[in-house]
Formats: C-alpha cells, structure tokens, sequence
C-alpha cells in the first residue's frame, strides 16, 4: 500500500520553535499538520486492513539545507494522519513493526511517499515471514 502526501511538512526546528514561543503555536501546527494528512491519505486509501507493517518513509524534499533528523521528526503527525483518517488503529507496537527513512531532492514536487510493507508480505528463509 502505498501514499503520495504534497508538499514539505514541518520541522522538529519549526515545530521547537513554534513550542518555544507559546505552548499552543506547537499544538496548532501539529494540529494543522495532521489534519492535512488525513485529508490527503483517506481518498488514497482502498480500504484494505493494515497489519503489522514497515513505514517507509521517502522524503522528497526543495533542497538539502535540513538535516534528515529534522524532516523524519514530520512521521508523527502523518501517523496521526493515518490515525484520524481510519487507515490505521493505532500508531503502537500492534501496528507499527519499524521505519524506514529516505531522503531525495526534488525541486519542482517536495512530497512525502509512504509504503507499507506487512510482515507477512516479506520472505524469510526459515520460516515464510517475518513475524513476533
């Protein structure tokens, strides 16, 4: 399963900042943030139930002036995204087995793509799947 999110989300720097300066500037960016999550994941998505899966997360970002520490921080309010949008339960160890980060450079089209990969859908040579 698979999501293009538009444009770049913000920043732990943004986000600190923001927190920095009033206690509700952070809460109304994670607020606004999450919100615009949801509103672009749900119509992408087919309704198949999420199990246990890998996040990956590739980063297609205008330049390279953030570190990736900084741009991977957005996976929580994309997360919560999921969550607000029914795409997800939860965002807990039930659901979540990892993330997997890329970064990439695109001027012309900063976006976020988001894969899930099920534990069930990747091979493992003694057993069939990576399971608990």
């Amino acid at each position: 399963m698979k999501f293009i999110l538009q444009g770049e989300y913000s920043t732990l720097n943004e986000y600190s900042d923001a927190e920095r300066m009033h206690y509700r500037y952070g809460a109304a960016i994670k607020k606004a943030e999450t919100q615009r999550a949801a509103l672009e994941l749900k119509p992408q998505w087919d309704g198949t139930e999420v199990t246990k899966s890998y996040f990956k997360f590739t980063w297609y970002r205008k330049n390279r002036r953030t570190d990736p520490g900084n741009i991977a921080f957005s996976e929580k309010f994309i997360l919560d995204g999921m969550q607000e949008a029914g795409i997800i339960p939860n965002d807990g160890w039930k659901q979540v087995k990892g993330y997997i980060h890329d970064f990439e450079v695109d001027k012309d089209s900063p976006r976020v793509e988001i894969e899930l990969i099920s534990i069930y859908e990747l091979e493992c040579p003694f057993c069939g799947y990576y399971g608990d």
